[in-house]
């Protein structure tokens, strides 16, 4: 099984956007006030993790396909006689 790029997505997208509004609100405004340092904090983390869900590989990637001899056959309806 592939890796689902549309979940990876739909984990990615607001976890940036979340992280660069904590950050942008935390550098160049005075809302943060007393609370900089967990926006900052906050606005690292969402970034990360949204940056984690596009980069490192699915679990289903990491393990080997199976083998061709491995598949199973049907016998054929042919071959045995009524």
């Amino acid at each position: 099984m592939g890796r689902n790029r549309v979940a990876s997505g739909v984990v990615m997208v607001p976890c940036v956007l979340l992280g660069a509004a904590f950050l942008s609100t935390a550098v160049w405004t005075d809302a943060a006030g007393e609370n900089r340092s967990l926006a900052l904090g906050l606005g690292v983390m969402l970034l990360l993790a949204g940056l984690a869900a596009l980069w490192l590989p699915a679990a289903a990637d990491s393990e080997p396909e199976p083998d061709a001899g491995d598949s199973i056959t049907i016998p054929d309806e042919s071959d045995s006689a009524p």
